[in-house]
């Protein structure tokens, strides 16, 4: 059997705080909670060393996306989990964070992303701080009420 790039992706994308396990459509899978959209490895076994996903928007089957590069959504993914990670007060720096989760990646995955993320968020930073001072739990409690999630 091939080296299963795509899956690995895939559990990893579980593994961060904006994704959770699902099951979809009878297949494992991680589902983002911020839109319900679902990705997935390919059914095909000759994708699965390319690292690609297949990705239903919103969870509709009708609105599919098939081989997406993977490494590209878990780069984009990655600065979204280190973004909540900062305000919550569990990361202080940005690049670093980012650095630290490619390569996490890299290590889980066997692939690799682009560190091309330089800049600290001076807003991010500065919820961070907040967050040290008031807790992570608080400060997204008014994020979300913020937000008008329940």
């Amino acid at each position: 059997m091939s080296n299963n790039v795509s899956l690995a992706i895939v559990n990893f994308l579980i593994g961060l705080p904006q994704f959770q396990h699902d099951i979809f459509n009878g297949i494992d899978v991680a589902r983002r909670i911020t839109d319900g959209s679902v990705f997935v490895a390919p059914d095909d076994l000759d994708l699965y060393e390319d690292g690609v996903l297949t990705v239903y928007w919103q969870g509709d089957l009708n609105r599919c996306s098939e081989s997406i590069i993977g490494s590209s959504i878990a780069g984009l993914e990655i600065a979204e989990a280190v973004r909540l990670w900062i305000a919550m007060g569990e990361y202080d720096n940005f690049k670093w964070g980012y650095t630290h989760l490619a390569q996490h990646y890299a290590f889980k995955t066997g692939d690799s992303i682009d560190c091309g993320y330089e800049a600290d968020n001076e807003l991010m930073v500065f919820l961070g701080k907040v967050a040290r001072k008031i807790g992570g739990e608080a400060l997204m409690s008014i994020v979300k009420i913020g937000a008008g999630i329940p």
